[in-house]
């Protein structure tokens, strides 16, 4: 039998008179609240990091492929960009290859101006993340228009006092200028201000029609990767294949805002975590040592049976590592507990305007959560051993003497 833990397991503290009592139940609370908050503070940040990723990542892929420009808006066209996305479609990294081309308007509404960016794709091959944030059914509402389909966002539309199936015009900003007559075929709510602001959508087919270009020609290739982890590695690979004259723009640096916010969440996370684990360390390495000095006669008769220093203190260190490991316990189901809530209610709301989303969102990053644990208990268990050091200067005849 391993005489330590069984001493550990039977050591008990008299509620109404122990002192050292009241800190284990302060200690066992600080760590249960600690490991909450890492615990929600690592869901969440993983939740806004992989719901704006989405986003993006659906809208504008990982990277762009067009012409060398100084503008983002006004770009050179590409002949060949149709055969381009069918050569990309065939390399084993990429997942998808859309080509898509834009154009500056005046979109009116009645009496209604707004300025936009329209931007053209085929309308039946959209980026892979359009269909998560649109309501429109275009295999419906495409075949029961004879006019220019648009979508718009719901900004806009609000903007403009416009839905779906409304009709209204489109000035293209162009020498002569242009104007078509369009309907409102969906609406979109991306959370992304870029977006919803200034972007509609519309059939490739309208712009290559204003532009005069033969079918096949477009402004560039929106490029999303199989490879979610290592994909900037993957793009410069794919740039080393592309004639001289175009380029590749990252998404990172289009929204460079954004991914800078998030790695600044990230940093506030790293140390957040890193300063309740020092408060865990020192609430039990005191807890401890209190525990210590509270069972000094208990010391002293085990030393006087013939215990020794590392026997003692190997009772002293389980019974702090059974304290850490029941707050441990009681804070991993309390942040887990909050984090379904969250998820499963989306109780805390968001102003999308700011957070680019409407709730709080979560994640379940299930190996970040482990080290997480592992850490904490490893370097909080070893900061126990530290105020053990006690238990050497503790006189078993001292100890006796004053019980």
């Amino acid at each position: 039998m391993n005489v330590a833990l069984y001493i550990s397991q039977k050591i008990r503290f008299n509620k109404g008179q122990s002192f050292a009592a009241t800190v284990i139940r302060i200690a066992t609370i600080t760590i249960a609240l600690g490991m909450a908050v890492m615990i929600l503070s690592v869901a969440i940040l993983k939740g806004f990091r992989d719901e704006i990723e989405r986003k993006i990542y659906g809208l504008n892929a990982h990277f762009t492929i067009n012409g060398l420009s100084e503008s983002a808006y006004e770009l050179p066209d590409i002949p060949n960009a149709n055969a381009l996305a069918g050569a990309l479609s065939e390399n084993p990294s990429v997942k998808s290859a859309v080509v898509f081309a834009q154009k500056p308007a005046i979109l009116k509404t009645g009496s209604q101006l707004q300025g936009v960016l329209v931007k053209g794709y085929d309308l039946k091959h959209l980026p892979t993340g359009f269909a998560q944030i649109t309501d429109a059914n275009l295999s419906k509402t495409l075949a029961d228009t004879n006019l220019v389909p648009i979508i718009v966002s719901t900004k806009q539309a609000n903007l403009l006092q416009t839905g779906v199936d409304s009709v209204a015009w489109l000035y293209f900003l162009q020498n002569p200028p242009k104007f078509r007559k369009v309907q409102v075929v969906g609406t979109f709510t991306s959370g992304l201000e870029d977006y919803d602001n200034s972007f509609i959508f519309t059939d490739i087919e309208l712009i290559r029609e204003l532009n005069t270009w033969p079918s096949g020609t477009a402004h560039g290739l929106e490029v999303l990767l199989k490879d979610q982890e290592n994909w900037i590695y993957e793009a410069g690979k794919i740039e080393k294949s592309l004639p001289v004259e175009l380029g590749i723009t990252p998404v990172t640096q289009r929204f460079a805002q954004i991914f800078d916010w998030l790695q600044v969440i990230g940093r506030n996370v790293e140390i957040l975590t890193i300063l309740i684990i020092i408060v865990a360390c020192f609430n039990m390495a005191s807890t401890l040592l209190l525990m210590v000095l509270e069972r000094s006669p208990m010391v002293g008769i085990l030393k006087t049976i013939g215990a020794n220093n590392l026997q003692v203190r190997n009772i002293f260190l389980l019974t702090g590592i059974r304290i850490l490991l029941q707050g441990m316990l009681i804070g991993n189901a309390i942040g887990f507990l909050l984090a379904w809530l969250q998820w499963q209610f989306q109780i805390i709301p968001l102003d999308p305007e700011n957070y680019y989303m409407s709730f709080v969102p979560i994640a379940w990053p299930w190996t970040d959560f482990l080290v997480i644990n592992l850490i904490t208990l490893t370097i909080t268990a070893l900061s126990l051993v530290l105020p053990l050091v006690v238990v050497n200067r503790i006189s078993p005849v001292k100890a006796m003497k004053f019980s």
